[in-house]
């Protein structure tokens, strides 16, 4: 990736819109109440789409892994999802995205990005965080976002002529030719009860902000092809496609196929918050990270890390124990500076 882009490592977390002040070590801020204010960030003197700062992707010359547009789809998935009812909460629950309507942490550190993206091993599964790699798997992308694998393949392989395929569209483009994101969320947003058409628009709308986000506003009729039979909808791997489509994202960044990551860099973020051993808040670690964290508790997060020395700096201790989730088998972590495999405590996942 060096050799075809021009390198512009931003090693710090001070281009990430900080509103936080807060000294209280250890507050509990786990309630989202008053972080939905801080979406809006017009007044900060700081260009901004969807919580990314303009200038330094462009500062970036190409060399920055996320764009504004997934900013804005990280944010707009976050509010639409925002206040579900409980009937709609259960059938989510079960549907093989799990809890990842929960999503919180939607404002974008364009810094941690790029770093996760560059040290992101795709051939041996490994992130380097701090001077330690880290084994990365479906695993995580399970405990993490919440995505479950119900045993088989998604695929996008079926034509748009397929009738059943031409029957949703027909349901939910209502006789258009295309239909926007926005009218998408508003039928996610202001459905009734949670039928088969509210947990098709709602894979539909996540597949197209979180999953496989893109720069178009159009909505993809191809996308419907594994959610033609809401009944099977959760007997998909969906946790396995996610990451799959994620490390594919990072290799064609790695070599300048594609400069943009169009996948979960969302997953990116929760795991490296989630790593932090050293947290100058609670943080509930007994639920999925994407349930957890919000933009709050993250600037703190950020404004720990930036004081410690950056993203690059080896002294901030990382690790993938977490608590209550012993089902989780080690994941092969290394230690960069000998090379051998760290201990089966620190690998546990």
């Amino acid at each position: 990736m060096d050799e075809c882009k021009n390198e512009n490592v931003v090693s710090g977390t001070s281009e990430m819109l900080d509103f936080c002040t807060e000294e209280n070590n250890f507050e509990n801020i786990d309630s989202d109440q008053t972080d939905e204010s801080s979406l809006d960030v017009e007044d900060c003197g700081v260009d901004t789409i969807g919580g990314v700062d303009v200038d330094l992707c462009v500062k970036m010359n190409g060399n920055c892994p996320v764009t504004p547009i997934i900013g804005r789809r990280m944010r707009d998935f976050r509010r639409t999802c925002k206040g579900f009812s409980e009937e709609k909460q259960t059938v989510l629950m079960n549907s093989g995205f799990g809890c990842l309507f929960t999503f919180r942490c939607s404002e974008l550190n364009i810094p941690l990005c790029y770093y996760m993206c560059k040290n992101f091993d795709v051939e041996k599964s490994l992130i380097k965080i701090h001077g330690r790699h880290l084994a990365v798997n479906v695993l995580d992308l399970k405990h993490v976002l919440g995505l479950s694998d119900g045993g088989s393949d998604v695929e996008f392989c079926s034509s748009c002529d397929d009738m059943l395929m031409l029957d949703w569209k027909a349901r939910l483009w209502g006789g258009e030719e295309n239909m926007t994101l926005d009218v998408l969320a508003k039928k996610v947003f202001t459905s009734k009860t949670a039928d088969d058409a509210f947990l098709v628009s709602f894979f539909l709308y996540a597949l197209s902000t979180m999953i496989m986000p893109s720069e178009s506003d159009i909505v993809d009729p191809r996308l419907l092809a594994p959610l033609n039979d809401p009944k099977k909808i959760s007997t998909y791997n969906w946790a396995s496609f996610a990451f799959r489509h994620l490390v594919d994202g990072i290799r064609r960044y790695q070599t300048c196929v594609s400069s943009p990551v169009y996948s979960c860099v969302a997953f990116l973020q929760l795991f490296y918050l989630d790593t932090l051993i050293m947290k100058a808040i609670y943080v509930n670690r007994f639920a999925p990270p994407v349930m957890c964290w919000t933009n709050k508790s993250a600037r703190i997060m950020f404004g720990q890390t930036e004081r410690a020395g950056g993203f690059e700096d080896g002294s901030t201790y990382v690790s993938k124990k977490w608590s209550g989730c012993s089902q989780y088998k080690p994941g092969g972590s290394e230690d960069c500076s000998t090379g051998l495999k760290t201990t089966v405590v620190e690998d546990l996942a």
